[in-house]
């Protein structure tokens, strides 16, 4: 899978979970994206990638959306990609600056701050990566909002 098409895919889907997340995380999700941050910190202290804690706070946030098909497709994604987010963060300085997206995200997620944690994931996908889609303008595409009295059926 090329890295590109991913991050396409990804900017897709990871905005919408983002803010899932900040609306329904509980404290013991909180916690276990913070725990995930302190590993990555720790791997990155000891010259590591920090793949593998990249790949678990994304699927903790997801998990933290409370959308179990979500949960399963994300797995699935990295599964399928994860050749390829080992090349990606096999560029000095990739790792580092994901972290810091990271905890942006997560500090919108624990305001309880739906827009912003959407925001903080697109810059994180977007531009802390300086990766350019093959396209020459974005499509003005997303998904319409859920009612929330249907989403909870």
């Amino acid at each position: 899978i090329h890295v590109v098409e991913m991050l396409e895919m990804r900017e897709l889907l990871e905005p919408q979970i983002a803010c899932l997340a900040a609306q329904s995380a509980t404290e013991q999700d909180i916690a276990s994206m913070a725990g995930i941050l302190k590993r990555m910190e720790s791997s990155l202290a000891a010259g590591e990638t920090a793949v593998e804690e990249n790949i678990e706070f994304h699927l903790a946030m997801t998990r933290a959306a409370g959308n179990h098909v979500l949960l399963h497709f994300h797995s699935l994604i990295f599964e399928l990609s994860r050749d390829s987010v080992e090349r990606f963060f096999g560029v000095p300085g990739r790792a580092e600056e994901s972290l810091q997206g990271h905890r942006e995200i997560l500090e919108a997620i624990k305001d309880r701050n739906p827009q912003l944690a959407q925001k903080e994931v697109l810059d994180h996908l977007r531009t802390r990566f300086a990766v350019p889609f093959q396209r020459d303008q974005q499509p003005e595409c997303g998904p319409a909002p859920f009612p929330e009295a249907e989403r909870a059926n």
